[in-house]
């Protein structure tokens, strides 16, 4: 137990050994999980005020590192999750090492470098996620119900903790009560025979308790929205359907990343196969313990579960793909009970310490291609948002990084935007292709847009925001991007014309020209949606960023012109010219404001203008401003 244990901890030394794999952000559920501990502790609760598509066991177990993180800073309550997760990837492997021992030493030994060795225990455990954390309270469970020699225990006090703990397990994720009805069958149907012998009421009774006392509190606020948010959007929710053969690879830990652990979905089958036959033969032939029917029968429901489920993604495969290494760990044990040779014993543990010696690297490959596009991109933004903002974000761990989650009820409450917009549409999930995003995500967004100081998102256009046409028009006319990084892009919310002081501000570590460019763009957008004064102040500060820049004074003078401020438009137009004298448009805008009053200098500036940029509209000197084609018309900006 103790050898396999000390080798998965060294794998996970070796996993936050990788750049940026400890302190970073490299997934996303880690971040939704945190970030619902930390509403959690600050009142504000999963179902009731949020959206959130798990039960509350996680983030009730988290509740203790989010204090914490409110005292010492989010990024390192963050490490703490992490580093607990990974404790709790050990437990499994150390736990599951244990609950062998009714099999023998070699049971064990095979169960562990099984379960040490399994890819999907690190890819799950390398950051907060619930999978391990399920799978350490199923195997205390197991622990508890059963004694040394597989039978179930006599004892009500363990009888109760089985069944407490397998209830934990199911608020943390769903999935647990297949364990948990495994256990329950296997206690059921190896009991002994004696009146009053009933070891499954006591755990039956143990698991309602421990599913009621971190549920009840939940349930009576939000009933409804509760089981909508766990049970049905889960049920119903459909996605991009995964193969059962790429899944079952999974299961294995024989898929994905860049390892050489590859084989085909058919040879998954068939070693899933050759698993079954060797489990019928060895139960038919021997004596069976209720933890040998436990193993069995968890194995079978939870991997048949994977095939049928909605949704897969990779480390969904961990906790059937341990119940699987226990299973297998107990059918090699007992077939070497049966080899009486100890030639045969030991060139079997020769081989198998052997294809451990080989897989290790094979790990490590995988892991490290899995972690290898980990940023931390939160020194940079808690340098770039203002202590006390509030940030709406489409990825919550990036600002958990920086220590800018806001958890006050000010602030947008939004945890989880891909299971918000689950929860709404569970029929579609989020992409740039739905046409139609939901109506209450869009209006959420909206919402939240407005009442934000900064907006967070992981791409410049982020698949989990709607774009509707009202959405984009106001992101477009009053956010400007002041800082981007790999997988941050950071915008700052201009509300009204005031607030492009703070905008200057947060653009102050770009170069000059790109700032002043930027607000450009801020400006050119809020234009275009008639929020003239906050344009016009747009362009000021862009002038005063980078007075060698002509496109602010010339977008000035389109407002001025459109305004019928002539010597206010032609004044802009003018300093243009003087920074950027072949700049067309303002010549032809130049012309449109003085055809009225002077023809002659009209047509030279609609002639200069056509000389630099022959696309431009033409005047004739005998029409009029109205027959003249493009006469007259202010050319738009960039």
């Amino acid at each position: 137990m103790g050898g396999a244990a000390a080798l998965s901890a060294a794998l996970y030394a070796y996993v936050f050994s990788l750049p940026k794999a400890l302190t970073g952000a490299h997934g996303y559920d880690d971040g939704v999980l945190l970030a619902a501990s930390l509403r959690l502790v600050h009142g504000v609760l999963p179902y009731r005020d949020f959206t959130f598509l798990h039960p509350p066991g996680l983030p009730l177990l988290m509740a203790p590192v989010a204090v914490i993180g409110t005292v010492v800073g989010q990024p390192v309550a963050l490490v703490i999750a992490r580093l607990l997760t990974a404790l709790a990837s050990v437990g499994v492997v150390a736990g599951g090492t244990l609950l062998a021992r009714s099999r023998g030493r070699t049971a064990m030994i095979v169960t562990g470098l099984l379960l040490a060795c399994f890819p999907l225990t690190y890819l799950a455990g390398q950051s907060l996620t619930l999978e391990p954390w399920t799978a350490l309270f199923c195997l205390i469970g197991a622990l508890a119900a059963f004694e040394f020699d597989g039978a179930p225990t006599r004892s009500p006090r363990r009888l109760r903790l089985a069944g407490f703990a397998l209830g934990i397990a199911c608020t943390i994720k769903l999935w647990a009560l297949l364990p948990a009805v495994a256990l329950l069958f296997a206690v059921r149907v190896s009991r002994g025979r004696r009146r009053g012998d009933r070891p499954e009421r006591r755990i039956g009774a143990a698991l309602l308790v421990g599913v009621a006392v971190p549920l009840l509190p939940f349930l009576l606020l939000a009933p409804g929205r509760l089981v909508h948010d766990v049970i049905t959007t889960q049920l119903v929710r459909d996605s991009l359907g995964t193969p059962v053969g790429e899944r079952l690879r999974f299961v294995l830990g024989l898929g994905g990343g860049p390892s050489g652990l590859h084989v085909s979905a058919g040879v998954a089958v068939g070693l899933l196969l050759a698993v079954a036959l060797a489990a019928g033969a060895v139960y038919r032939a021997g004596r069976n313990t209720a933890q040998d029917w436990f193993l069995l029968a968890s194995t079978v429901l939870t991997v048949t579960a994977l095939c049928f489920s909605s949704s897969f993604y990779a480390h969904y495969g961990y906790a059937p793909g341990v119940f699987l290494g226990l299973l297998v760990g107990a059918l090699v044990g007992r077939a070497v009970r049966r080899v009486d040779s100890e030639l045969v014993r030991g060139g079997g543990m020769a081989a198998l310490v052997i294809t451990a010696v080989l897989v290790v690297p094979q790990v490590c490959t995988t892991v490290r291609g899995y972690l290898g596009g980990a940023t931390d991109p939160g020194p940079r933004l808690a340098a770039a948002i203002e202590p006390g903002s509030c940030v709406l974000s489409d990825d919550p761990a990036r600002l958990i990084t920086a220590d800018r989650f806001g958890a006050g009820a000010a602030c947008p409450i939004l945890v989880d935007p891909f299971g918000s917009w689950l929860a709404a549409d569970p029929a579609h999930e989020p992409s740039p292709s739905n046409p139609t995003p939901p109506e209450a995500i869009s209006r959420a967004w909206l919402e939240g847009m407005q009442r934000a100081d900064y907006l967070l998102q992981v791409a410049e256009r982020s698949t989990f925001v709607p774009w509707t046409p009202e959405v984009t028009d106001y992101f477009e006319s009053h956010y400007v991007l002041v800082d981007n990084s790999p997988g941050a892009f950071l915008y700052f919310h201009v509300a009204q014309p005031a607030q492009l002081a703070g905008a200057r501000d947060a653009l102050k570590n770009l170069p000059a020209h790109v700032a002043a460019e930027r607000l450009v763009y801020l400006g050119i957008a809020a234009q275009r949606g008639n929020a003239v004064d906050l344009a016009a102040e747009a362009y000021r500060t862009a002038a005063g960023i980078d007075p060698a820049d002509p496109f602010p004074h010339y977008d000035l003078g389109t407002i001025h012109q459109a305004a019928g401020r002539a010597d206010a438009a032609a004044a802009e137009y003018h300093e243009a010219l003087r920074l950027d004298p072949k700049m067309a448009k303002a010549l032809h805008n130049l012309g449109a404001l003085t055809e009225s009053t002077d023809r002659a200098a009209a047509a030279q500036y609609y002639a200069q203008a056509r000389q630099i940029d022959p696309t431009l509209g033409q005047a004739a000197p005998d029409r009029t401003a109205q027959d003249a084609p493009g006469a007259g018309q202010t050319q738009p900006g960039h």
